[in-house]
């Protein structure tokens, strides 16, 4: 007869045979080529995982030390970075975004877009779980927002956030914007030159 501790290893490892085939019948209809994107550390002796399709996160509980670990899944980030999906900046002087600019007069707005290209400036559609989290800053004059995101089904900030409102110091100059975000653990980030000048130099 098996003991209380042999019972319970029993079950434990028939629970992992049974979330390893509920997980393999998920993802077998979707399995393209068997291919290593990235390697996650989690805690001591992972016992189970889970996935939220919504938020495009992975979960393992580890036996070890009792916990839970959350991570973003690779895969969709790594498809993207692969693809040397890159970040690009537009300003525009109209709430329409339909007249690109690169100057703005003193104390005046500019109407941003953060969108993702491919290496020849094509859009490249955001069609993986979760959303594209970008940062943005600027060393002078104020951002209505300085975190911004482009969800699933998007190219481009404005589609999913809005256009992001940057207000001119009255100081002229040039003034550099910046972007950032993170895909498969790598840094893409972008600047883009925006001139401060008088009115009368940008009308």
């Amino acid at each position: 007869m098996l003991g209380p501790q042999g019972l319970r290893s029993k079950i434990k490892a028939l629970i992992l045979l049974v979330t390893l085939v509920i997980a393999f019948s998920l993802v077998a209809p979707f399995a393209r080529a068997e291919t290593v994107v990235a390697t996650v550390g989690v805690g001591s002796r992972p016992f189970g995982v889970a996935y939220d399709s919504l938020k495009g996160e992975v979960f393992v509980m580890n036996d070890g030390d009792n916990t839970v670990v959350s991570f973003p899944m690779p895969s969709a980030q790594a498809s993207a970075s692969s693809a040397g999906t890159e970040l690009i900046i537009t300003a525009y002087s109209d709430a329409g975004l339909t007249t690109p600019t690169s100057r703005v007069q003193l104390g005046g707005s500019v109407y941003l877009v953060v969108s993702l290209v491919d290496q020849s400036g094509n859009p490249v559609v955001w069609n993986y779980p979760g959303a594209v989290q970008i940062s943005l800053s600027v060393p002078a004059g104020s951002l209505s927002a300085t975190v911004v995101y482009i969800t699933f089904g998007n190219s481009n900030t404005a589609s999913s956030f809005g256009p992001v409102v940057y207000i001119a110091p009255f100081k002229p100059g040039a003034q550099r914007i910046g972007a950032s975000t993170v895909l498969a653990g790598i840094v893409e980030s972008t600047t883009m030159k925006i001139l401060v000048l008088p009115a009368s130099a940008v009308n």
